[in-house]
């Protein structure tokens, strides 16, 4: 009996021995298995990097294309230069991410402005206006943003894309096609859903601006003083212009002929008061965004670019580095310089009637020919 009971507690032994190995050995297992997951997980977001990285040299490449202006002199910029850029960057948003949370709030609300519509019947009037087809309102991440051109707006839709989801959102051939770019607009909403969303101040209204005088000037050089004569963006923009500002129609063989700067503004000029010729491309920033109307939680200038577009991301807890996303972004814009912007506003006129076109942007967005400085970023 008691030789029983004695080989009854050795196996008991034994199994809790084989139990106890078993389960060590699962946790182990288990404890390999998470790690190795770690392990993937940071290697996957390490070749993200790098890719975005290899990206951004592409792009970089893509922005030394020569820029012919009429007297030959352009500035332009190597891909080291281009990097350090990306490194200010960097700094810009480091700065804004290393704000406490209150801090950070009382700067986002610093650069707003109020709006004025308080009824459905305004709001209806505004959905009604075309310009409201081009305010993007981005429902997965609680914001609405309206597009100025010439200032960065390429690099935001490119985002608002990544951020919604939308495949292949790297596109730029659909990135503008309101119909096929997976983006809402502000024309598709109702008037009351546009009042309840005006006035949740959850809901981040944001808009990025440009000095009127480099906005003009980027717009002139990129599209029209170093476009390709025979390409369709060139074409559409002038046969735009020559239709509408003259008033006759304009064939295939006539727009080869490039106006200059000062003539182009003085045509503008001598038409500003035509409502069929105010397109998207030089109408003034507070008309095509309809700021005395809609408010905005944050507006940001192309001038201090990276801080203000630090500022967005954080409001959407994203990833600092898609900064870099904006060089993606960019298509060859004009990279202007002061020395540029001397050189084309030279004429006293030109400068009188680009001030006159764009009297409420400069006293509503705080511009000055005077304080005029180049932004990195154009599209």
């Amino acid at each position: 009996m008691w030789g029983r009971a004695l080989h009854r507690e050795q196996d008991e032994r034994a199994s809790q021995s084989w139990t106890s190995v078993t389960v060590g050995q699962a946790l182990a297992w288990v404890g390999l298995v998470l790690a190795v997951a770690v392990v993937v997980e940071n290697v996957e977001h390490i070749r993200t990097l790098v890719d975005e990285r290899k990206r951004t040299d592409a792009a970089a490449a893509q922005w030394l294309s020569p820029l012919e202006s009429e007297s030959g002199n352009v500035g332009k910029m190597t891909p080291q230069e281009i990097l350090t850029q990306l490194a200010q960057s960097e700094m810009a948003a480091s700065e804004v991410w290393a704000m406490r949370d209150a801090q950070f709030e009382v700067r986002r609300h610093a650069q707003g402005l109020s709006g004025r519509i308080q009824t459905e019947a305004e709001f209806k009037r505004v959905v009604r206006d075309p310009l409201a087809a081009e305010i993007i309102v981005a429902s997965s991440l609680n914001s609405v943003f309206c597009p100025v051109s010439s200032a960065a707006s390429t690099g935001w839709k490119l985002l608002l894309r990544k951020y919604s989801r939308v495949v292949n959102f790297r596109d730029v051939e659909t990135m503008h096609d309101r119909f096929h770019n997976g983006l809402n607009y502000l024309d598709g909403f109702q008037p009351r859903e546009l009042l309840a969303m005006y006035q949740d101040s959850r809901i981040l209204k944001f808009v990025f601006v440009r000095n009127p005088f480099t906005r003009l000037l980027s717009f002139y050089l990129t599209h029209i003083g170093r476009g390709d004569v025979t390409s369709d963006t060139y074409q559409n923009y002038m046969r735009f212009w020559k239709s509408k500002m003259y008033a006759i129609e304009v064939r295939n063989g006539d727009v080869t002929q490039k106006p200059t700067f000062p003539e182009f503004v003085r045509t503008l000029y001598e038409n500003r008061e035509k409502v069929e010729n105010r397109h998207k491309a030089w109408l003034p920033q507070t008309r095509l965004c309809f700021t005395d109307l809609l408010g905005y939680t944050y507006v940001g200038k192309l001038e201090s670019f990276y801080t203000d577009a630090a500022m967005i991301l954080r409001s959407w807890d994203a990833p600092p580095y898609d900064l870099a996303l904006f060089v993606d972004a960019r298509q060859g814009g004009a990279n202007l310089t002061w020395e540029m912007v001397e050189e084309y506003y030279e004429s006293e006129g030109t400068r009188q009637m680009v001030e006159t076109m764009y009297a409420e942007d400069l006293e509503k967005l705080q511009y000055s020919f005077s304080k005029v400085s180049m932004g990195f970023l154009d599209d």
